[in-house]
């Protein structure tokens, strides 16, 4: 019984104290090093509207001016059935690179994004009446990038 005492104590005493000091002992020994690249990853950007005439057109506008590499965003609106002239406004944008996917009959907003998952690299899901600032957030996509990476051979 004693052995079983002792044994289970020590598996405890690794399991929250030792294994941390052997990371962290490995971890001064054994460096590796991190090299971070400036590499900007292309994005969409997708959009799930239905019936968004009111604000369609002001999100379109945030959208086209945020400050990343050109050429590497990709913006895809994904109108949901509307009938109040969404696709019209979005149809204007198209020549600025926007892409207007139409999905019938209504399917909600998780069908609509699933229809632009199919044509977009990495996704940024936002709402019609969300806005955003104009620098977008380049560490954020590097992140969301590199989470999709397989890693690198060591």
């Amino acid at each position: 019984m004693h052995v079983l005492f002792w044994a289970s104590l020590a598996v405890l005493f690794y399991t929250y104290a030792g294994y941390p000091l052997l990371v962290m002992v490995l971890g001064r020994i054994r460096r590796m090093p991190v090299h971070a690249g400036s590499y900007e990853p292309a994005v969409s950007i997708i959009i799930a509207a239905r019936n968004e005439a009111t604000s369609i057109r002001a999100t379109l506008e945030n959208k086209l001016q945020l400050q990343y590499a050109a050429g590497r965003v990709q913006i895809i609106v994904v109108s949901d059935a509307s009938m109040d002239g969404t696709d019209a406004i979005v149809r204007e944008f198209e020549s600025a690179g926007v892409l207007l996917l139409r999905q019938e009959p209504h399917r909600g907003k998780t069908a609509a994004l699933n229809l632009a998952a199919a044509h977009g690299r990495i996704r940024d899901r936002t709402s019609p009446v969300r806005t955003r600032s104009r620098v977008w957030h380049q560490q954020r996509v590097r992140r969301l990038h590199a989470l999709r990476r397989p890693p690198a051979p060591i």
